[in-house]
């Protein structure tokens, strides 16, 4: 498996700290934020500083299936809001818990790539230094990164450093170099981390990262974008599970958070003792925040369905779950938040759903390196379950690999290196027209 792992940061919900553990593996510290409109093309980005005690923020990601390759290539766009005081890691891959080697930035905004040290909360970088770039990195400004890098002991391990595609920036491949710090040549996870000025001081978008293995995904792919795209319409031939409410299946799941959503504007009805007219909602994800003065208990209308509600204190609107109806405020604390839960599901293997998708727009004739599937989901009982994603084109269907569930909601990742229909390099057309979905498969 060459892909390893990929992340835009455009699907996160407002709850950020809650969201991205759900496809990350874990998170160090709350203070993170997802800027919505904050990445390199108006899309999100991944923000990242120092916590209220003035320690480093960290995302981490696990490898998926237990994969522990020994050279990776890694690339995301990087900004640096504030030049550091002295050496600061914003990257460490690593092995056991231990970092085998680490992306740092240094006073004049050069990248270097050290080996081995440990985690620092609010120091400078204590590794090995076995590379430098050649040029610096420029403040608040997105740059992309990519670094290619086999672990092994003095005389085997390699290093090139690629910024905005090209080496002469960063540096071209240097070999017989130590770049294995721990007592295994592979690596098993990685971690991005802020710095420690306070506030948000570093911000990723675009972040892939793959092995040499394969056929594809199996080197530098350059200065990436990576483009969400949602569901918009049901498939053309397969909607086997089944809705929460209605007849549609693909706006139960083309939100941002998951099942955990309603839209991101609605217009609301005021209904019984609220009153007359209408509320228009805007952000409500996954709470609607404004000071509406309404009496406590009041239900109002959301999308012509009876689902949310107005808290004791009269002052927070809350999504309220379908199927609740019968709840009134008064039986929740004050301050309670309930969420609008939508959903397909399905019991019964082989079962398929299938949506069509939001078009990806692309100003240039730039390659498609593949389709990653993203899929947010849950089993809702003890026993074994698994599910697949799903991708068809001109009818020819392709399944990707099985995904065991937890009783938690994550995301399961799965790509499509190539258009089914042709078994060669998807095209803007051929993933506009192509659907994408799930399956039970067992």
């Amino acid at each position: 498996m060459a892909f390893i792992f990929s992340d835009g940061f455009d699907h996160y919900g407002y709850a950020p700290a809650t969201d991205i553990v759900k496809k990350w593996t874990s998170l160090f510290s709350t203070t993170i934020t997802v800027h919505y409109n904050g990445g390199r093309r108006a899309g999100g980005a991944l923000g990242l500083g120092a916590d209220g005690g003035g320690t480093r923020t960290r995302v981490s990601k696990t490898y998926p299936n237990g994969n522990n390759p020994q050279t990776v290539t890694l690339g995301f766009a990087y900004k640096p809001v504030n030049a550091p005081i002295a050496n600061a890691p914003f990257l460490y891959i690593m092995e056991g818990g231990a970092i085998q080697y680490q992306l740092v930035t240094n006073t004049s905004m050069r990248v270097l790539v050290q080996r081995g040290g440990t985690f620092n909360a609010a120091g400078a970088a204590n590794g090995t230094l076995i590379g430098t770039s050649s040029g610096s990195l420029v403040q608040n400004g997105f740059q992309y990164i990519e670094l290619k890098a086999r672990i092994g002991p003095a005389n085997s391990g390699t290093l090139e450093l690629r910024i905005n595609g090209s080496t002469n920036n960063g540096f071209p491949q240097i070999t017989g170099v130590n770049t294995m710090a721990t007592a295994n040549s592979w690596s098993d996870s990685v971690i991005l981390v802020g710095g420690v000025f306070g506030g948000l001081d570093s911000f990723f978008d675009d972040f892939y990262i793959c092995d040499t293995s394969g056929s594809s995904f199996n080197d530098f792919l350059g200065d990436v974008e990576i483009s969400p795209l949602y569901p918009s319409s049901n498939g053309g031939n397969f909607q086997q599970w089944s809705p929460t409410s209605g007849s549609n299946h693909f706006n139960l799941v083309s939100g941002t958070a998951g099942p955990q959503l309603t839209t991101t504007t609605s217009t609301i009805n005021a209904l019984g003792s609220a009153g007359t007219g209408n509320i228009t909602v805007v952000n409500c994800l996954p709470t609607i925040s404004s000071s509406f003065g309404v009496p406590s208990g009041s239900f109002f209308l959301v999308d012509n369905e009876v689902m949310a509600y107005a808290a004791n204190s009269a002052t927070q609107l809350y999504v309220h779950g379908r199927g609740q109806l019968g709840t009134t405020a008064a039986t929740h604390a004050n301050g309670s938040t309930l969420f609008y839960q939508s959903y397909v599901s399905s019991s019964v293997s082989g079962n398929m759903d299938l949506f069509g998708m939001t078009n990806l727009i692309t100003g240039g004739a730039g390659t498609i390196y593949g389709a990653v599937v993203n899929l947010a989901a849950i089993k809702d009982d003890a026993g074994t379950r698994t599910i697949s994603s799903v991708a068809s084109a001109s009818s020819v269907i392709s399944t990707g690999s099985d995904h065991a569930l937890g009783t938690s909601q994550l995301y399961y990742q799965s790509v499509y290196a190539v258009d089914p229909s042709t078994g060669a390099a998807w095209t803007v057309n051929g993933i506009n027209g192509a659907e994408f979905g799930v399956k039970v498969t067992g």
